[in-house]
């Protein structure tokens, strides 16, 4: 599967749900480190690079690895 990302879009809301990725949300970048700040847990922010592997994920280092 290949995912095209556009960098420069400005989406007009934080959280945004596409139909073609039903079970997944999307959310902007900003929007994501603002929640990893707070120290929010239960969800995990995944870049669209690595929606193939579910070991890595954003988290405020860039992007993380988890061994399971």
């Amino acid at each position: 599967m290949r995912i095209t990302i556009r960098c420069s879009l400005k989406p007009k809301h934080k959280i945004i749900r596409y139909r073609f990725f039903s079970t997944h949300v999307v959310c902007i970048e900003k929007f994501a480190i603002r929640i990893l700040q707070r120290q929010r847990t239960g969800m995990r922010f995944f870049d669209p690079e690595y929606l193939d592997n579910p070991s890595r994920f954003r988290g405020l280092r860039g992007i993380e690895g988890e061994n399971w």
